[in-house]
C-alpha cells in the first residue's frame, strides 16, 4: 500500500501543507511498505519513513472504506479508528473515503508528503485536518500530549485547556487546529476544556497516561452530537 502526504510542522501549518479538498490525480512512487507495528517501525530495523496515519475523527460517521488514488485499501475506519502509522512514499496523491461497502464517496482530498511522521484527521463536517508529529520522547516519569480541536460544534468558539490542578496549558485554541506537544507528569489524571475566558467546563477529559509515551487527545462533536474526546497513543 502506498500513501503520499505532506509533512506539516505544527508550529508552521499552512507554510508547507497542501490540502485540497477535491480530487487530485497523481502517480504513486513505487517504494516503501506498510508498518506492521502501527508505530512506523516497519517491524524491524530503523524507521525509514515517511509515515502517515489516517484517523476517523467524525463522531456521526458511519464506517468508511479508505481509497488511495482510486484503489481500495484493507482499511475500513469507524469513528475513533486509525490506520496506525504506515510507511509511505513522498509525492502527491488522492485520499478518498467511501461509505463502507458502497461506491458512494463521502470525502476526498489531494495531499502531498515530503517526510516525517504525519496524521490526517477526517472531521465531522467532511473536511480534513493535517499535521506533522513531533516524535521527541519525554523525560523520565513524564508523557507528552497534544490536542486536536476538531469539533464543528465549537467552530465559532476558541477554547482553553487546563491540566489536573487547574493550570492552563493552552489558551484560545481555534477550531480545526492541532497543538504542539506538551510534556506533563505521567501521573496526570485529567484535562478540562472551557470556552476561552470562561471557567465553566465544556468537557472533562479523564486520562490514564504512561511514562515515556506520546499521546494526542482529539475533540469531536457535531452540532447535533455531544462533545466527545478520544486519546490516541502515538508511539
Amino acid at each position: 500500500m502506498k500513501i503520499l502526504f505532506t509533512k506539516v510542522n505544527r508550529l508552521f501549518l499552512g507554510l508547507v501543507v497542501i490540502l485540497l479538498v477535491s480530487s487530485l490525480s497523481a502517480c504513486i512512487k513505487a517504494d516503501g511498505g506498510s508498518s506492521s507495528n502501527g508505530d512506523g517501525s516497519g517491524g524491524s530495523g530503523s524507521p525509514e519513513g515517511p509515515f502517515l496515519q489516517i484517523v476517523n475523527a467524525s463522531q456521526p460517521s458511519l464506517p468508511q472504506d479508505l481509497y488511495f488514488n482510486g484503489a481500495k485499501t484493507a482499511f475500513t475506519l469507524g469513528f475513533g479508528q486509525t490506520t496506525g502509522f504506515q510507511s509511505v512514499a513522498t509525492g502527491t496523491s488522492n485520499i478518498a473515503l467511501y461509505a463502507a461497502g458502497t461506491q458512494n464517496v463521502t470525502a476526498n482530498t489531494g495531499i502531498t508528503i515530503i517526510g516525517g511522521f504525519n496524521t490526517l484527521y477526517y472531521t465531522d463536517d467532511n473536511s480534513f485536518v493535517a499535521t506533522g508529529e513531533d516524535r521527541t520522547l519525554p523525560q523520565s516519569g513524564n508523557a507528552r500530549i497534544s490536542f486536536a480541536q476538531l469539533s464543528s460544534q465549537l467552530a465559532l468558539n476558541n477554547v482553553d485547556i487546563y491540566i489536573t490542578g487547574g493550570n492552563k496549558i493552552i489558551s484560545s485554541m481555534a477550531d480545526k487546529t492541532v497543538s504542539i506537544y506538551y510534556e506533563v507528569p505521567a501521573t496526570t489524571t485529567s484535562f478540562t476544556m472551557t470556552n476561552t475566558g470562561s471557567t465553566t467546563a465544556l468537557l472533562n477529559m479523564p486520562v490514564t497516561l504512561t511514562a515515556g509515551k506520546l499521546y494526542t487527545i482529539f475533540i469531536a462533536g457535531a452540532p447535533s452530537k455531544p462533545l466527545n474526546y478520544l486519546l490516541l497513543t502515538q508511539n
